[in-house]
């Protein structure tokens, strides 16, 4: 028996000895992370469950969606915030142990390439106001593929890879929501590209800037007709900052939900205005079903709400060029916090601040380079009486979502179309149905079928202009003339795809154009 306890008591040491050994190591990897490690991790929180935000004691926040908390944002983003739909948390400010000047969080959702943030403005004294400008930019200059589907119509990726003449630095958007002295939810929704090099690019230096700006105005205008408010949000590219009025704006009116569109329609003032709201209705309905018409950009369905359409998810960008004008007459900073890309080298041992709580790239899909047309030269420019597409790019979709694991998601039904506006200085002979986008009437040509091989030579309908009032034959042909290396006017590839989750949640149908460019005919 002695001998027994001599040999548990051994066994017992040895046991000891070996636990005090391996706390110690694991004290010194926490240690060695600790001290490798300088980026904050921010506090997760279930943010479907519950009233209030995580906060200190003594403090109650009423989440944004709560009945009871003051609401300047979209109705959409107080229903559609589901985990199962495809949202992810990732970026918070709001902590049981720790307080930060500024509180925001920011949702994600995978399956649309939606980054949608929600700012909480602490009581206090009202700031004069008429309008909230989000606007999210890049904070060291370069340009972030990621920003770049924001608040345009086609997406251009520029030349033989070169960034276009006028790259997207960022997007403005501008909500008829006032500050308030009670304590307030403001929000707003980005779309994103998906990067294939977001990994190869250090996170210190990959980062985004999302400023929020209260702006005091005397009135607003579209096109020289007041419209007094805006239902939606007026979508700004290449115009980051507080400034709203003066400039001609491309895809101006974004639509987030299906209740805006359906107000505007009324509160219309003038027949041109009140088809361009029609137009965009019918968009939306048909992209609910699962096509794309009269849309150059959208993104419909994915959320759980309901086959009520009034309660399903829309993001339509329109088309159309307009000019704001107003007076402004004060500019209040509210916040300006910088955010790491998610996705980027060493996001998590960036020097200071938040490191990114969802990890993974963000997007869904890019081309591998601008679609390129080629024609016949005469010179150094090219006549446009025959032109043909090269399938030479590639549809490149994000492998962190479009997979095969229980949270990825699939790919179904995708279209590639040709659209060919009427108004261009050469016309399509009739062999598709004209539609209307808001703005131009354009036909459309499906591609899929000749998509067969790389290189594939896709002939495009295109003919002179037949009659010139006027003018002698050297203006004609100037009008049908394109130099290699620029943008191919009232061209545009369009395609369109549905994103099925591998969950079981709703699919969400994506509608999603690109530029076409101008090269020297290739070598085949």
């Amino acid at each position: 028996m002695k001998k027994i306890y001599i040999i548990n008591l051994f066994i017992i040491g040895l046991f000891i000895t070996f636990c005090g050994c391996r706390k110690q190591e694991n004290l010194n990897i926490l240690k060695s992370e600790k001290k490798n490690t300088n980026a904050i991790i921010p506090d997760y929180f279930e943010w479907e469950v519950g009233d209030y935000m995580p906060s200190q004691s003594g403090i109650n926040i009423l989440r944004p969606w709560a009945s009871g908390a003051n609401q300047s944002f979209p109705l959409i983003y107080t229903t559609d915030i589901k985990k199962a739909d495809g949202w992810e948390l990732v970026y918070n400010t709001f902590s049981t142990t720790k307080s930060e000047p500024s509180l925001y969080f920011v949702l994600y959702n995978k399956y649309r390439g939606l980054l949608r943030g929600y700012f909480y403005l602490t009581p206090g004294t009202p700031i004069p106001s008429s309008y909230i400008v989000h606007s999210l930019i890049p904070r060291t200059g370069t340009l972030p593929i990621t920003l770049t589907y924001n608040a345009n119509g086609p997406y251009d990726l520029g030349y033989m890879n070169n960034p276009p003449e006028t790259v997207n630095n960022g997007v403005s958007l501008t909500q008829q929501f006032k500050t308030t002295s009670t304590g307030t939810w403001y929000a707003a929704e980005f779309e994103m590209a998906y990067d294939s090099h977001v990994s190869e690019k250090e996170a210190a230096s990959n980062l985004i800037t999302w400023q929020i700006n209260s702006i005091n105005a005397s009135d607003l205008a579209i096109n020289g007709t007041s419209q007094g408010g805006i239902n939606g949000t007026i979508a700004q590219p290449n115009a980051p900052g507080p400034g709203i009025f003066g400039s001609l704006i491309q895809g101006a009116l974004d639509f987030a939900g299906f209740k805006a569109l359906g107000s505007l329609i009324k509160q219309a003032t003038s027949e041109g205005t009140k088809k361009i709201f029609e137009s965009l209705q019918d968009a939306a309905k048909a992209g609910l079903t699962g096509q794309a018409k009269n849309v150059v950009n959208g993104i419909f369905g994915g959320s759980s709400g309901g086959a009520d359409s009034t309660k399903q998810y829309i993001h339509l960008t329109t088309n159309t060029t307009y000019k704001l004008t107003g007076t402004q007459t004060d500019i209040y900073s509210l916040a300006t916090p910088s955010m790491v890309i998610p996705g980027s080298k060493n996001q998590d041992i960036i020097a200071a601040g938040y490191s990114p709580l969802y990890k993974k790239a963000l997007g869904i899909v890019n081309l591998s380079k601008s679609p390129t047309a080629y024609s016949w030269s005469e010179g150094n420019f090219y006549t446009i009486d025959h032109l043909a597409l090269i399938h030479d790019y590639n549809v490149m979709w994000n492998p962190d979502i479009i997979n095969s694991s229980p949270n990825g998601a699939t790919i179904k039904n995708l279209k590639q179309d040709i659209l060919i506006y009427e108004d261009a200085p050469y016309y399509a002979p009739n062999d598709g149905p004209m539609e209307f986008d808001g703005q131009k009437t354009y036909f459309k040509r499906n591609i899929d079928n000749l998509l067969k091989t790389p290189n594939s030579i896709i002939e495009l309908p295109i003919e002179f202009y037949d009659t010139c009032s006027g003018c002698d034959f050297s203006s004609l042909l100037w009008l049908n003339r394109v130099y290699a290396g620029q943008k191919l006017p009232n061209h545009l590839l369009r395609l369109t795809f549905d994103v099925v989750p591998n969950n079981g949640a709703p699919k969400s149908t994506i509608v999603k154009s690109f530029n076409i460019y101008v090269a020297n005919t290739p070598a085949l």
